[in-house]
This record gives structure tokens, C-alpha cells and sequence, in this order.
């Protein structure tokens, strides 16, 4: 992984766009106001062109306070979106989370009130399990540009959700994903792992109603990605890490230009 991101570095740029920089809590982002706004726009642009689905809504109705989705987004030498992904942190210390919650995230569609009240009954299941969990992280929305297809920028995007999680010393992630293409085999590297309903049975894949694509719920666990993904893991982390830092070194109350790694 360090050498397909050396690789990648020397075509890309980085980006980690934080959540809302004028939160007290979360006040430090990695570009200037109008610089997060037209990357944020570019991104959803690009992301509806290259993956042939709707266009997601602008961010679900904030509830939270101090928490958000993070960005984190690949650019070339011109300036153009090369893929990117996004990636929710909540701090259940502070809020409450629920299962609707996660569906929110999604922005998925369920092709009845049955298959959406399943979901629900897994998801609960699995809030249970982790009700000691301090941290939620989920990712949505990754895409690449068809040129960066096959470049190794999916596995990174992939294990920057993992990373995060691991960055905020919590296990806890689950993440809506698309199971077509190759995304089945990526998410599968990464350790992804089918909910399972109280009678044990697995939770499959539902046709969206609003992308028209199956997607399925998968849960990951920060700690134990798998062992072909642990290096991808810990590299990515360590980028995600300096991205933060540099931030928050360089524009400690009000923003900081982008940190290319």
C-alpha cells in the first residue's frame, strides 16, 4: 500500500474536507470556505457522472451538533475530482445515535416497508452489540473517475472509512454499498461482513429505489480489517492522520489550505 501511494502521489493531490469548520467541536477543516464549497460541489457532480446514479441530496437534516461527514478527495494536476469518499464520525459520548440514523446516511431507497423494517431489526442488533462503542464511522458515496479506474484510488477510498474508525479508537462501521462491479470483491478485502437478523439469518442485497442498483449493509470491524487489508489500513491511516494535524498545526480556529501528502 505505501508504494501504490507513492504512486498515486505523484499524479494526486489530497484533500480532507472536515464537517462544518465553524462548529467549536469540529472547527478546523483542511481548505478555505469557498474552496470546501466548490470542491464539495465538483464532488457530487462528479460522483452522479461517473457512477450513473442519482445525485445524492445535499447533507440529511443535522441533528448532531458536533459530528459530520468528513471528505476525503483525490484531485489531479488540473484540479479535477479524481474520486473521493465520504465518511460520517459521531461521537455517541455526546449523541445519540439510532438506526434510522444509518438509513439516513445512505440515502437509500427500500422496495418495501418489509425489507426496511429487517434492516432496522439487524441494525438494532448490531447497536446492541456495540452499545460500549464511543464512535460511529460509516463511509458513502465512493467513487473514481473511469481514468483512475483500476489504479489502485478504490482501495485507498475503501480503507479510509476502517482507518478512520481506527483513528477514533472505535470498532464500530457500517457502511451502504453498492454490490456490483467489483465493489463485492473491494469490500470483501476490506473485512466487510452481511448483517445478520436475530434468527441468524444474513441480511442480502435490495434493489435501491433511488439509485436502481442492488446495494447491501455491511458492518467492518477497525480492528481486524483482515489480514489483506491491515497494511492498507494502517498506511491510510497514517494519511488521514497528517491531513488532521496539519490542519489543525497550521490553522488551529479557522481553516487551512488544502494538505497535499
Amino acid at each position: 500500500m505505501h508504494r501504490l501511494l507513492d504512486r498515486l502521489d505523484r499524479n494526486l493531490s489530497w484533500t480532507l474536507l472536515a464537517p462544518e469548520p465553524t462548529r467549536p467541536c469540529l472547527r478546523h477543516a483542511t481548505t478555505t470556505d469557498r474552496q470546501r464549497a466548490d470542491l464539495r460541489e465538483q464532488i457530487g457532480r462528479v460522483r452522479a457522472l461517473v457512477s450513473g446514479l442519482a445525485p445524492e441530496p445535499d447533507e440529511p437534516e443535522r441533528r448532531f451538533t458536533c459530528s459530520g461527514a468528513w471528505h476525503l478527495a483525490a484531485t489531479d494536476k488540473s484540479g479535477d475530482v479524481a474520486g473521493a469518499v465520504r465518511l460520517h464520525v459521531i461521537d455517541r459520548r455526546l449523541e445519540a445515535l439510532e438506526p434510522e440514523d444509518i438509513l439516513r446516511f445512505g440515502h437509500v431507497v427500500f422496495p418495501s416497508d418489509g425489507e426496511r423494517s429487517l434492516h432496522l431489526l439487524a441494525l438494532q442488533r448490531l447497536f446492541d452489540a456495540k452499545a460500549n462503542e464511543p464512535v460511529y464511522v460509516s463511509a458513502g458515496g465512493l467513487f473514481t473517475t473511469w481514468r483512475w479506474r483500476g489504479s489502485g484510488l478504490a482501495a485507498v477510498l475503501g480503507a479510509a472509512a476502517i482507518a478512520m474508525a481506527r483513528l477514533q479508537r472505535s470498532r464500530f462501521s457500517v457502511t451502504f454499498t453498492v454490490a456490483r462491479d467489483r465493489a463485492p470483491e473491494l469490500f470483501d478485502r476490506l473485512g466487510g461482513t452481511p448483517l445478520r437478523l436475530p434468527d441468524g439469518r444474513v441480511l442480502g442485497p435490495f434493489l435501491c429505489g433511488r439509485h436502481g442498483v442492488p446495494v447491501q449493509l455491511l458492518s467492518f470491524d477497525s480492528s481486524q480489517p483482515g489480514l489483506r487489508a491491515e497494511e492498507s489500513v494502517r498506511a491510510v491511516a497514517g494519511r488521514l492522520q497528517a491531513l488532521m494535524d496539519g490542519a489543525r498545526t497550521q490553522h488551529p480556529a479557522t481553516g487551512a489550505k488544502e494538505q497535499a501528502a
